[in-house]
């Protein structure tokens, strides 16, 4: 991420500076897709991100996100369907 602080110069903001965990509810049903209501993007979510959570398949990872970040691929299966609580590993150092 990129901000500007009040004097006009970039601060370049590491994917490493977000929360451990990010959560978001989304919608499964034994395949690799999730769809969510709103965008994971706005929440961090990245390719490569180790996922966690009900029915989310061991080891899953983030495979694609689509561009409006409402459908996430996971690299492993989900192992039963409907509304489930997602989470993701943000990694890196929190901040308050």
């Amino acid at each position: 991420w990129v901000a500007v602080d009040l004097n006009g110069w970039p601060v370049v903001i590491s994917n490493y500076s977000l929360p451990q965990t990010l959560t978001a509810t989304g919608t499964h049903n034994t395949t690799t897709t999730i769809t969510f209501a709103s965008s994971v993007l706005a929440l961090g979510w990245q390719v490569g991100m180790p996922m966690s959570g009900t029915d989310v398949g061991t080891s899953a990872v983030i495979s694609a996100i689509s561009a409006d970040g409402k459908t996430v691929t996971a690299s492993v299966a989900s192992t039963g369907s409907g509304a489930q609580t997602v989470t993701v590993d943000g990694g890196g150092w929190t901040h308050s």
